[in-house]
């Protein structure tokens, strides 16, 4: 069979089977086994495809076809110009938290000289942050020693110092005996339980205390707020990732507790990020 034939086939099962983006995830699952980009498979399209080569690709499309998403297949996945290792044990760079480092970079008054990334999960904020501003200081921070076993090996793939370190967000004793911080960023858990029913199976594979919030979809931004008259500096920012349906009430909430937040859209219209500057006085 040609890589053609052999991609035909492999859109023709996933669309059939009802999974999205059928021909991009047919496209890098058999560019992976290939050895190859995406573009070279269309370039290539009369070559054959070996039998070995097939088989491979089949292992791979069966695991695509029960719906395991696309990242955990290869292990990697692309964020602000770099790639990220992952696994079950951390989250999935999305696009939509790309926008949170827009953000960062177009509002962030002075270069950071501690920057704090609050459920750090793959590093990939910490690390892309480590790379805008490489004199800071960057401070990675999850509760799970699985996710933070992921960061550690991005930061040593993409050779960036990061200090990683284990703690709850919760913990009313969080990060007391650590520096103030010039930026905080987060993207919590945000998706209240009772939309579990309503998520794409691909979600079933994600790490869920990562994932969901319990029955308050504000409950983590409560308990940053909490600690930012400590963690934040006179000065500093803050710009955290919202769940598009509540962005408005996690910009109140910040509102109510004295900050004066500002919420921002992503690129497909959405809400998205909620960010503030702490004043110099």
């Amino acid at each position: 069979m040609t890589i053609r034939d052999v991609l035909q086939q492999a859109v023709w099962h996933l669309e059939s089977c009802g999974v999205p983006e059928a021909r991009q995830s047919a496209e890098w699952l058999l560019a992976h086994v290939l050895g190859c980009g995406r573009l070279e498979l269309y370039m290539r399209s009369r070559e054959l495809v070996g039998e070995s080569e097939q088989t491979r690709f089949l292992q791979l499309l069966s695991r695509r076809l029960r719906r395991e998403p696309v990242a955990y297949i290869l292990g990697w996945a692309p964020f602000y110009e770099d790639v990220f290792r992952v696994t079950p044990d951390v989250l999935i760079p999305r696009p939509e938290t790309e926008r949170l480092i827009d953000v960062v970079r177009a509002h962030m008054s002075a270069h950071p000289g501690r920057i704090l990334d609050i459920g750090t999960g793959s590093g990939c904020l910490a690390l892309t942050l480590q790379r805008l501003f490489p004199s800071a200081e960057v401070w990675g921070v999850d509760i799970s020693p699985k996710a933070l076993a992921v960061a550690r090996q991005n930061g040593d793939l993409l050779a960036r110092p990061v200090h990683w370190v284990r703690a709850d967000v919760a913990d009313r004793n969080f990060l007391s005996e650590s520096p103030s911080f010039d930026l905080i960023v987060a993207n919590p858990p945000y998706i209240p339980d009772q939309e579990r029913s309503t998520l794409e199976p691909e979600l079933c594979y994600e790490p869920p205390e990562a994932l969901f919030c319990g029955t308050d979809p504000l409950r983590y931004y409560r308990l940053i707020e909490k600690h930012l008259p400590r963690l934040l500096s006179p000065g500093g920012m803050l710009a955290v990732e919202v769940h598009a349906y509540y962005g408005e009430a996690v910009r109140n909430l910040f509102c109510e507790a004295g900050w004066e937040a500002k919420l921002e859209q992503d690129y497909a219209g959405q809400p998205r990020v909620v960010w503030f500057r702490r004043p110099e006085r």
